[in-house]
C-alpha cells in the first residue's frame, strides 16, 4: 500500500516546490515568491503563537500559563504533572519536523483591544504581551489577532467604528511584531457560524459574517502593500471559510461554532509549513539533531545479524478494541524502515498504539540509556496512519503521542500531543496522515538512579468504526540529549 502524502493538499493555492537547483521555490496562483531560500532547514525553528484561544494550544503544569513553552523544568516530585497540546489549535510541528514551539501568547476570550493591552498590565510570566513573545525570540509569529472576539456578540445595528476599531488595533499588534527579526505570518479570522454552539438570529449572523470577510480583506491588503517578505498572509478564504465568512464543512463543528477543528488546523498547517520553507527551507526529517540513545534499535532490527520482518526488538504494538491482523513487520518505504500493522474489526473505542524501545530507568538493557540530571532530551519519531480500503478518515480519528516520565516516589510527568477539543463533524477528506511527533525539550531533574520501568513513550491512533481496517506504521523513533 502506497504510504500517505506527507502533507495533504492545503486548498488556499499556496504551494512550495524544489528546484533542481537544490532551493525552493513559494508559488501563489502559479507566480514564484522568493526562490533563493536553501532546500533544507537542519536546526530547528523558534515558533510563537500570538493570539486569542485560537492560538492557545496547552501549557505545561508546572507553568500553565506562562508565555516561556519551551520546555520541562520541573522535578518529577511526588505526584502527577501533565501538559496536553492541542492539535486543533497547533498543528503545525505534526507537518515541519523543525518546528520547536518556544512561547505561548494565546488568551481565551480576547478581543484585538485586549491583546494590546496586556502590555500596560505589571510584567509577569504568565501576561503573554507581544514583548514577551518578542523576548523569546521566535523566528516565526503565528498571529491569530483578527479577533472574532470583536465580532462574535455584535448585532446588525453595529457602528463601523467598532469594526475600524478591529482593523486599527490589529495592524498595531502587527507593527509591533515587526520590531522583531521574526517571520510573522497573519491568519486573520478563521470564520463564524456560531458562539458556544448557539447561531445569533439571521440578520446578526450575517452582519457578524459580512464584518469578518472584510476586515480579512482589509487586513490582506493592508500586508501587500507593506510589501514586507517577513509579513506574509494566509488567506482563510477558501480555506477555513467561504466567500460569506461561514465556515466550509469541517472547519468547525455544530457544538462550537468559532473555533477550528483538528481538520481545519492540519490543513492551515500545511499552508504555513509552505510558507515558512519558502523563507527558511523545507524542514529536515528529525527535530533534534544529535546521536540517538537508542542506537541500532532505531533501525528496528528484529534479531541479532540485522534482518527484518517481526515486530521490532524493545517494541511494542497494544490494540484496543480492534484485531491486529496478520503478522506485524517492518517495511522500507520512502527511504525508512517503518512498523507497520494492520487493524480490522474495529470496534468502537478502538485504538492502535506502539511503543518504540526507552530504557532510560536503572538496570535497563537493550537499550541502556543513562539519563543525566541537569541534561536536556527530546523524544521524537514518524508515523502514519492510512485506510486499507481507501476511504477518508473518518471524523473522529487523532493522534495521540506520549511520554510518560516516571521516579520511584510517585513522581509522574505526562506529555500528550496531539488531543484535540473540537472535532469535525465530516470525515477529513483524505485516506491518511503522515506525521511527525516530537516531545517539548525535557531537562531532567533526576537521574536514571530514580527512574523506574513504568516509564514509556508512545503513539497511539485512534481508530473509528466505518473502514474496513486501518495500517499505521511507525519510523525514525529517537532519544536524543540535546545538551
Amino acid at each position: 500500500m502506497p504510504m500517505p502524502p506527507s502533507i495533504p493538499p492545503s486548498g488556499n493555492n499556496v504551494k512550495y516546490i524544489t528546484r533542481s537547483d537544490g532551493y525552493v521555490a513559494q508559488t501563489a496562483g502559479g507566480i514564484a515568491i522568493n526562490t533563493n531560500v536553501a532546500a533544507v532547514r537542519s536546526s530547528p525553528l523558534r515558533i510563537a503563537t500570538l493570539s486569542d484561544s485560537t492560538g492557545n494550544f496547552g501549557s505545561w503544569s508546572n507553568n500553565a500559563n506562562n508565555t516561556d513553552q519551551s520546555g520541562i523544568t520541573a522535578a518529577l516530585g511526588t505526584t502527577t504533572n501533565a501538559y496536553v497540546g492541542n492539535a486543533n489549535k497547533l498543528a503545525l510541528p505534526l507537518l515541519y519536523p523543525a518546528a520547536n514551539v518556544v512561547a505561548n501568547g494565546g488568551i481565551s476570550g480576547q478581543t484585538t483591544t485586549l491583546i494590546l493591552a496586556r502590555e500596560l498590565g505589571a510584567s509577569a510570566v504568565t501576561r503573554r504581551s507581544v514583548q514577551d513573545v518578542l523576548d523569546l525570540n521566535p523566528d516565526v509569529i503565528i498571529l491569530r489577532a483578527g479577533s472574532i472576539n470583536n465580532l462574535n456578540t455584535l448585532t446588525a445595528s453595529a457602528a463601523q467604528s467598532v469594526i475600524d476599531q478591529a482593523f486599527a488595533d490589529h495592524v498595531e499588534i502587527l507593527q509591533r511584531c515587526r520590531g522583531n527579526a521574526s517571520l510573522i505570518i497573519d491568519e486573520g479570522i478563521a470564520g463564524f457560524d456560531a458562539l458556544n454552539g448557539v447561531a445569533p438570529a439571521a440578520a446578526d449572523l450575517a452582519f457578524i459574517r459580512a464584518s469578518l470577510v472584510a476586515l480579512n480583506a482589509r487586513y490582506a491588503a493592508y500586508i501587500k502593500a507593506l510589501s514586507d517578505p517577513m509579513v506574509r498572509w494566509l488567506e482563510p478564504s477558501g480555506l477555513l471559510h467561504d466567500g460569506t465568512g461561514k465556515f466550509v464543512a469541517g472547519m468547525t463543528n455544530v457544538g462550537d461554532g468559532q473555533h477550528p477543528t483538528i481538520k481545519a488546523q492540519m490543513l492551515v498547517a500545511a499552508a504555513e509549513a509552505a510558507i515558512i520553507s519558502s523563507v527558511f527551507g523545507a524542514s529536515a526529517r528529525v527535530r533534534f539533531p544529535g546521536t540517538n540513545l537508542l542506537g541500532s534499535l532505531a533501525q528496528f532490527v528484529t534479531v541479532v545479524g540485522g534482518s527484518y520482518g517481526n515486530t521490532p526488538t524493545g517494541c511494542a504494538w497494544v490494540p484496543t478494541n480492534c484485531t491486529i491482523t496478520g503478522t506485524a513487520g517492518t517495511l522500507v518505504h520512502d527511504g525508512n524502515i517503518w512498523a507497520e500493522a494492520t487493524a480490522t474489526a474495529v470496534a468502537a473505542g478502538a485504538s492502535l498504539m506502539f511503543q518504540p524501545p526507552m530504557g532510560i530507568w536503572s538496570g535497563a538493557a537493550n537499550p541502556t540509556v543513562n539519563i543525566v540530571a541537569g541534561s536536556t532530551y527530546g523524544f521524537e519519531l514518524d508515523a502514519y496512519v492510512q485506510t486499507i480500503d481507501g476511504s477518508n478518515l473518518p471524523a473522529a480519528w487523532y493522534p495521540d503521542f506520549r511520554v510518560n516520565l516516571q521516579n520511584n516516589a510517585s513522581g509522574r510527568y505526562v506529555i500528550d500531543l496531539g488531543n484535540p477539543t473540537v472535532y469535525p463533524d465530516v470525515d477529513y477528506g483524505v485516506s491518511g496522515y503522515r506525521i511527525h511527533c516530537a516531545s517539548p525539550e525535557w531537562t531532567a531533574t533526576e537521574s536514571s538512579a530514580t527512574l523506574i520501568n513504568s516509564s514509556q513513550w508512545f503513539i497511539k491512533m485512534v481508530l473509528p468504526p466505518g473502514p474496513a481496517g486501518y495500517k499505521m506504521g511507525v519510523a525514525n523513533p529517537r532519544l536524543v540529549k540535546i545538551r
